[in-house]
């Protein structure tokens, strides 16, 4: 049975380091770029991405910053 506390992380992808978090980010943006015809929202999507520690599994997550935009 999961606790509250492990809901905030179910498919959520995990890395070991902030750097193991950013090299996948890159690699999420090189991606991106490389496709035909990709909307530009979601190229800004991949570049708001942040790497964040979790409190929760003790690992890092990638998700974007809110910067007062409106979520859709």
């Amino acid at each position: 049975m999961t606790t509250r506390d492990e809901v905030g992380c179910i498919g959520k992808q995990t890395y070991k380091s902030k750097a193991e978090a950013l090299e996948q980010q890159k690699i999420r943006l090189k991606r991106v770029k490389s496709m035909r015809c990709v909307h530009k929202d979601k190229r800004r999507g991949v570049n708001r991405l942040q790497p964040y520690p979790c409190p929760l599994c003790h690992h890092w997550h990638l998700g974007s910053i809110n910067d007062g935009e409106k979520m859709r």
